[in-house]
């Protein structure tokens, strides 16, 4: 939202509210994705700090969290993608942008408990979301 912003994007447009909105989404999902991975690898089921988390108390089943978490990507990175072209910046690279954030984001999640070269793949994720919101405009 900040490089949207920084390039010329309105918050208080259309695509402003909208972009606003789209990112919160984002973050719902992505983070999701992550807890949900975590879960199935079977870390959050022995971080004590995570007892109460609704995949671990059953109050959410992995499949239908799977569902949600999948079809609400694909919805996102379909949004993104009409986002982008209603928008007169660089198209091509603001979807570049975008997936690159998508694949470095799904990497870190698959690895983040596996290596300690984990802030590799989570910072090129978030720098590649903010480069999607500044070729918008530019």
């Amino acid at each position: 939202m900040t490089c949207y912003l920084l390039s010329g994007g309105k918050l208080f447009s259309f695509f402003g509210i909208g972009i606003l909105i789209f990112t919160m989404f984002v973050h719902f999902w992505s983070f999701g994705d992550n807890s949900l991975l975590d879960y199935i690898s079977g870390f959050d089921k022995i971080d004590r700090s995570k007892q109460h988390h609704p995949l671990n108390t059953g109050a959410i089943k992995v499949d239908e969290a799977s569902k949600v978490i999948h079809f609400g990507m694909v919805v996102l990175f379909l949004i993104a993608i009409a986002i982008t072209l209603l928008h007169h910046g660089d198209q091509t690279k603001a979807i570049c942008g975008f997936g690159i954030f998508v694949i470095a984001g799904m990497c870190y999640n698959m690895i983040n408990k596996f290596t300690i070269f984990k802030f590799i793949p989570i910072s090129l994720a978030f720098t590649a979301l903010a480069t999607w919101g500044y070729f918008l405009n530019v």
